[in-house]
């Protein structure tokens, strides 16, 4: 990580919904070439946290982001039947750029590809968005992000469901953005994977438990302040039960050792 000016400052953010608090008074701050996980329990209000920076909802507090923003959406909010093939989807990213009212040029078409073979799409571009995979689409999504030039990246639940090359193909993109001083936040329900991959972690539950590396997150006191109950130890190990409408039972249970 470098650089003296945040990417991302967030002071006192607070998200209602009605008469639901969602997110209450978080505060943080995000180096520039930073990978960071935000993780909690189903309901802690990660992916309002994203939504909060792209000022797709109402939120009170100061919220501070390096400009251009790229935005990853879960892939189960993007409709797999759009009308469109995945070298479209990935031109979609460069409109901000181009304006609306410009046709995409063949170079916006090469540049699109380029994109594509970055995350191992290239041999697929042609294929329409509805037929791909999962894992496959949230690649193509990854690409129209990188379109977009974004020195933040908003991710939410990039890595849930994909198969295990498509996994390692995003992370090495997401690292190289990293080593480009651009900066990554990403919801995950994964704590195993997100010790793994991230420098650092916002642990959320509708307030930030906690913030900072693996080592000050994974200890079973705030670890329990997030998930309650659902905090086990095994052999001096301390995990987390994750929310079962997103794992399998032998999903569930993820361990530091």
């Amino acid at each position: 990580m470098s650089g003296s000016v945040a990417a991302i400052a967030v002071e006192r953010l607070s998200v209602a919904f009605g008469d639901r608090l969602v997110l209450e008074d978080v505060s943080f701050t995000v180096s520039p070439g930073a990978l960071v996980g935000v993780l909690g329990p189903n309901g802690a209000g990660k992916t309002t946290l994203l939504r909060a920076l792209l000022g797709e909802v109402t939120a009170d507090g100061r919220l501070t982001l390096a400009a251009p923003v790229a935005y990853v959406p879960q892939v189960s909010d993007v409709q797999a039947a759009f009308p469109i093939d995945a070298q479209g989807v990935v031109v979609m990213g460069l409109y901000p750029r181009l304006g609306w009212w410009r046709r995409p040029s063949r170079d916006d078409r090469r540049r699109a590809l380029a994109l594509l073979d970055q995350v191992g799409m290239a041999d697929r571009a042609r294929s329409p968005f509805g037929e791909l995979s999962g894992g496959q689409r949230q690649r193509v999504l990854l690409a129209r992000a990188l379109a977009q030039e974004g020195r933040v990246m908003l991710l939410d639940e990039p890595l849930s469901g994909v198969d295990t090359r498509s996994r390692a193909l995003m992370l090495e993109v997401l690292r190289q953005q990293c080593a480009e001083d651009r900066t990554v936040l990403m919801t995950t329900h994964d704590l195993a994977e997100a010790a793994r991959v991230c420098d650092r972690m916002l642990l959320l539950n509708r307030r930030l438990i906690a913030a900072g590396t693996t080592q000050e997150i994974f200890t079973e006191e705030v670890l329990r302040r997030a998930y309650g109950a659902d905090v086990l130890m095994l052999d001096g190990r301390v995990g987390a039960l994750d929310d079962p409408h997103h794992h399998t039972t032998t999903e569930r249970r993820r361990w530091n050792g």
